[in-house]
């Protein structure tokens, strides 16, 4: 498989989250489908103006712990920096905060 990297993304973080191992019967096959617990972050990259652009990225597995410590005690609205590849951020930067920088 070719390694795809995209160019790093700055956006408005909105979530970071943790979803359960579970399943569900797809409606149109009716068959059972399966997904394995995943960390995912949401961001709204900057210059977007419309909600389908809200990228919602899977954090790679090895990173998940470092990017929940960093993440712990920033502000929904902060601005980051993200590096994907192969679908999966691989980096993440805090670049603002804007509550704690509105608040000094």
């Amino acid at each position: 498989m070719q390694n795809m990297i995209t160019p790093p993304i700055r956006g408005l973080l909105m979530n970071d989250a943790i979803r359960e191992a579970g399943s569900f019967i797809d409606e149109k096959t009716g068959r059972e489908k399966s997904y394995e617990r995943a960390y995912f972050i949401t961001i709204l990259p900057l210059g977007a103006s419309n909600a389908k652009d809200v990228m919602k990225v899977q954090v790679e597995e090895r990173l998940e712990q470092s990017v929940q410590k960093q993440l712990a005690d920033v502000a929904w609205g902060s601005l980051v920096l993200i590096r994907v590849s192969n679908y999966r951020m691989t980096d993440i930067q805090v670049l603002c905060e804007p509550i704690v920088d509105f608040e000094a």
